[in-house]
């Protein structure tokens, strides 16, 4: 290993560091325990692969709750997401639901490829 690492996330428990005939590689910088968070990222785009369709989405856009179980749905003013509560809808706006999620999520939703049933899915690939 070469000694040249810098810190990963900012906590200091990880750090990159290059392995040589490897490549680079994340090692831990202290003790680490079972089940603590080393590091965290948020995705660029996190949706509900099913349904697809946007007449029947099934699924808060931000945590995934059933919205048959919720009392109050909020939509997005810009895209057809759905969310089961204001402070979600809030949540995802000021995460990952951005103006450029909004654009990707309309043109998958309407994207034919991509609006398969989960059978025909199995059966046949998406490329």
């Amino acid at each position: 290993m070469t000694s040249s690492a810098s810190k990963v996330g900012g906590s200091g428990l990880v750090k990159t560091v290059e392995i040589e005939g490897r490549g680079r590689a994340l090692v831990a910088s202290q003790s680490l325990r079972g089940g603590q968070i080393i590091l965290t990222d948020s995705p660029i785009l996190l949706y509900s692969a099913h349904p697809l369709s946007s007449s029947s989405n099934a699924y808060c856009s931000n945590c995934f709750r059933h919205l048959q179980t919720c009392s109050t749905l909020v939509s997005c003013s810009s895209c057809p997401c759905l969310f089961c509560s204001p402070d979600c809808l809030t949540d995802a706006l000021s995460s990952s639901h951005s103006p450029w999620a909004c654009l990707t999520l309309s043109l998958l939703r309407a994207s034919p490829s991509l609006s398969l049933s989960h059978s025909d899915a199995k059966s046949k690939p998406v490329f």
